[in-house]
């Protein structure tokens, strides 16, 4: 009996750490943006005075089914892992510009590391411009047309023209919209 007693309390322990991961996780990974109307606009929930709001929050976790192809903004494509400090530094960077110049762009971003179909969203983009890369080496990023690799501080003036001039020259924009046919 004390053997027993013994296998239900180390089974009763094991089912608490598993279920604190998985609710920890689920938590960790939901998407906290929600879609304000059918702009498809996203919006932070805890954003005070969202009704005012004209400006994008980032959605770290895109689904292809987001993307539009707005005449008014141009698209950034960024593909990123989980854990990478990198990505991290672009996602802080493209906060950090969001209120004077997110009004000329929308980002989807589509974690690679852990999401397979997510992978091939971002090799058919690595198709689109010639390039490959190994173990899925992030963080890679398409703003307009313009494809780029990594991130560092020294790249942040290079992103920002990069974002305005293609948003300038937004009518000559490669179409991206064959991503769309992705999970059909």
């Amino acid at each position: 009996m004390n053997k027993f007693r013994y296998v239900l309390i180390i089974v009763v322990l094991i089912l608490v750490v598993i279920i604190g991961i998985v609710g920890n996780n689920k938590n960790n990974n939901k998407n906290v943006y929600v879609r304000k109307d059918d702009s498809n606009q996203a919006y932070d929930i805890n954003t005070e005075d969202e009704e005012d709001s004209d400006v994008i929050s980032i959605n770290r976790y895109s689904l292809v089914s987001d993307i539009v192809f707005d005449s008014d903004k141009i698209n950034i494509y960024f593909f990123w892992g989980n854990g990478c400090p990198h990505c991290e530094e672009m996602f802080e960077y493209l906060e950090s510009i969001k209120d004077d110049y997110g009004k000329y762009y929308n980002v989807y971003a589509f974690e690679v590391w852990y999401d397979e179909n997510n992978g091939s969203v971002m090799d058919y983009f690595l198709d689109e411009f010639d390039k490959s890369i190994g173990n899925r080496g992030v963080p890679v990023y398409i703003i307009g047309d313009v494809y780029f690799e990594g991130f560092s501080s020294n790249m942040e003036e290079e992103i920002l023209d990069t974002i305005m001039s293609e948003y300038e020259d937004r009518e000559n924009v490669r179409d991206f919209s064959e991503v769309m046919n992705f999970g059909k």
